[in-house]
């Protein structure tokens, strides 16, 4: 008792200016701190070597510009640039990932992966990466509210978890995807294909502007679009308040289509194999079952 009763008796020998003055420096120590760590983490920039590689899968949120060049590296910089990681995998992909010492996360496409095995992931909103390849990419993936532009791509085309890409100029003489998924989108302003499987769902779009393909199966769901691309022959479906605007310009293009709007422009022939409460243009469409096969 008679140690609290010393302890007290000198707490009141402090006078109340010095502790004021001690606490005003204490927070002024810490709030210097911390802004010289947020303008060291913004600033913070770094190059990298990268091997060769063919397809790129970024997830995180980062911003990615990728262009062709005479050498394969990537630029990083932005509020928390560190934090991204990067590896080129034994399949030539050039995975980037946001997460600290996160270990890579497994890639999207093995299945019969359970969800809890797949690594945390820390957002990276704010790093923008700039990536020089050498040659257009075969393949490009977005998850997890990341973002690609790109001028040429040679492949499947894939956008999901609130992502997006832009490519200027998609070609492949090989059959080819483009998917979005998840409130995604994917714009392609222009090319050609030989043949396309064009794939949205749960309120994504895609924007084909002036891309042409051969052949194509379009499929449209649960409040998503797809607009542009020109399309000689192909199928097409549209379910649960979705919508598709095309051209065909030449062969048969059959469609089904449940509760949602289906526009085809141009020469060729429609068919329809399915219609519940929809809008099926042109009007001149034919019913599937009307048709008479050689």
């Amino acid at each position: 008792f008679g140690s609290r009763l010393l302890i007290f008796a000198s707490q009141d020998t402090i006078p109340p200016g010095l502790i004021s003055r001690n606490m005003i420096s204490t927070l002024s120590s810490m709030l210097r701190f911390v802004m010289l760590a947020s303008v060291a983490a913004f600033i913070n920039a770094e190059n990298r070597s990268l091997h060769d590689f063919q397809g790129l899968y970024v997830s995180g949120g980062a911003k990615v510009r990728l262009t062709v060049g005479n050498s394969s590296f990537l630029s990083v910089e932005g509020r928390n640039a560190a934090m991204l990681r990067s590896e080129v995998n034994y399949w030539g992909t050039l995975v980037l990932w946001c997460g600290g010492d996160a270990v890579m996360p497994l890639p999207p496409s093995i299945p019969f992966v359970p969800t809890f095995v797949q690594q945390g992931i820390a957002p990276c909103e704010n790093v923008e990466v700039d990536i020089v390849a050498l040659r257009p990419l075969s393949y490009i993936t977005a998850d997890f509210a990341s973002s690609v532009i790109t001028d040429a791509a040679a492949g499947p085309i894939s956008a999901s978890g609130r992502s997006s890409i832009s490519v200027h100029n998609l070609a492949s003489p090989w059959p080819t995807s483009i998917n979005a998924a998840a409130e995604s989108a994917i714009t392609i302003a222009g090319g050609k294909v030989s043949s396309v499987a064009v794939s949205v769902a749960a309120a994504s779009k895609a924007d084909l502007g002036s891309l042409t393909a051969d052949h194509a199966t379009i499929s449209a769901s649960d409040r998503s679009s797809v607009s542009g691309m020109t399309l000689s022959d192909g199928f097409i479906s549209a379910s649960s308040s979705s919508r598709v605007n095309t051209t065909a310009a030449a062969g048969p293009v059959g469609v089904s289509c449940f509760s949602s709007e289906v526009h085809v422009g141009g020469t060729a022939q429609v068919f329809i194999h399915s219609d519940w409460d929809c809008k099926v243009t042109p009007q001149k469409a034919i019913p599937y079952e009307q048709t008479i096969l050689p």
